[in-house]
């Protein structure tokens, strides 16, 4: 506590630093927030964020929660809000003063967090959830995870790779949740950035969210179910909302063209790769990383088994192995050892790959666990159960691992292991 009259000199000292200071009203965000407090004042509390010490064992509070100061930057991507108002954004710190050095660091975790809280589950058994499941239970299930910091690293480590200058014209090839998108724009400022959509919905979304920078800054935006059309349509073709007289139509005019998981899914990988170099000025340079569904984590490593016989924990590892050796699907035929194959060196120089093995935390839910084991398969592939049933397993034997993986799993984090790999060329 200052005392009188030294204490004017640091009273001063502040009105004067306040006086000078840049402007901004972004503390308005406080406001907001209170008034919300107000009206949501019903909402439940998170559990992660609950007293431990009382109601650990019977209602899971505390379960989950992540402390921030054991993460880098002391900051971890998890929610705080109740499910209510799960995704709800206050404050937006401005170009003033030194709300302009932390703009962007604010802006890139937000990314990664809402890119962890909308895209599909990366690995090739975790489908995406049925219609009613609530996307705030997703939302909290990936920050829980830690996904959205892992997804942070991913971008980070692509565009580091990239050596993105503000006067390359950019082009990403898969828009998704615009993780990599908005980070391109960032960079590229003067260039530009094309972004491709594979939805039309997927397109108008992302779209309207780049209203709020100026317009020489606003991606354009293409719209096409293949990579393939990006070299077998005209663009203007293409474009989600064509523009006379405003913008050149260009092709392989890109000095820089990215992705992720651009070419996981296809089936014919040396063709898509061959579509990016038609793409490319000479000397232009593509960065991908691709999740390798192939070394995805096994779901038997997650639960002891050894209640169980040795007989049938081995056909239990057998299948699930059996999974991720099928010659014939192209989501799991490849590994990174085969990217490096496909591109042509006819067509290009400097190919180079670079595999990581990443762990994250994650939170398995019940919903979760219901989606492995349904006898009906989700979306186009076969769930988990239903490969262990056509490895030979019985029905008994399936519902008493399914009984396992519930009693030891059910709302546990676990240590999720998974595969990436960056690839870099240089078109000749």
């Amino acid at each position: 506590m200052f005392r009188l009259p030294e204490g004017r000199f640091h009273l001063t000292e502040a009105c004067l630093y306040l006086t000078t200071a840049p402007k901004s009203n972004s503390t308005m965000a406080f406001f907001d927030a209170l008034e919300t407090v107000q009206q949501e004042r019903e909402a439940e509390v998170p559990n992660h964020l609950r007293d431990a010490s009382r109601d650990k064992d019977d209602f899971g509070h505390g379960l989950g929660y992540l402390y921030p100061h054991a993460y880098r930057d002391h900051w971890v991507a998890q929610q705080y809000l109740p499910q209510s108002l799960q995704g709800r954004v206050f404050y937006q710190p401005s170009a003033q003063g030194y709300e302009a050095a932390i703009q962007q660091q604010v802006a890139r975790q937000r990314e990664a967090q809402v890119a962890a809280m909308l895209e599909a589950d990366m690995n090739g058994l975790d489908q995406p959830a049925p219609k009613g499941t609530p996307t705030s239970n997703r939302w909290l299930q990936r920050t829980l995870s830690g996904v959205g910091q892992e997804l942070g690293q991913i971008r980070d480590k692509l565009f580091t790779l990239a050596n993105i200058t503000r006067h390359d014209l950019v082009l990403d090839l898969q828009v998704g949740t615009g993780l990599l998108a908005w980070e391109a724009v960032r960079r590229a400022s003067v260039g530009g950035v094309w972004v491709v959509a594979s939805q039309r919905e997927t397109a108008q979304a992302f779209q309207q969210q780049t209203k709020q920078l100026e317009p020489l800054q606003q991606p354009v935006v293409l719209v096409c179910e293949s990579i393939y059309e990006l070299a077998s349509k005209p663009v203007k073709e293409l474009l989600l909302n064509p523009i006379e007289g405003e913008r050149e139509f260009l092709s392989s005019l890109f000095e820089v063209v990215i992705g992720r998981n651009v070419l996981t899914h296809l089936a014919d990988k040396a063709q898509a790769v061959s579509t990016i170099a038609q793409l490319l000025k000479p000397d232009g340079r593509v960065v991908l990383t691709e999740i390798v569904p192939h070394y995805t984590q096994r779901l038997n490593q997650l639960v002891d088994l050894s209640t169980l016989s040795a007989e049938l924990v081995a056909r239990i590892q057998q299948a699930e192995e059996a999974i991720y050796a099928q010659p014939l699907d192209p989501m799991v035929n490849w590994t990174d050892h085969d990217l490096a194959a496909i591109f042509e060196p006819t067509a290009w120089r400097d190919v180079q790959t670079i595999a990581e093995t990443l762990t994250s935390d994650r939170q398995i839910g019940r919903e979760q666990i219901a989606r492995w084991f349904a006898t009906a398969p989700i979306g186009q592939r076969l769930t988990f159960a239903q490969h262990l049933l056509a490895a030979g397993l019985t029905a008994e034997e399936v519902a008493h691992l399914r009984h396992l993986f519930e009693q030891q799993l059910a709302e546990q984090v676990v240590a999720w292991q998974s595969r990436v790999v960056y690839v870099t060329a240089i078109r000749k």
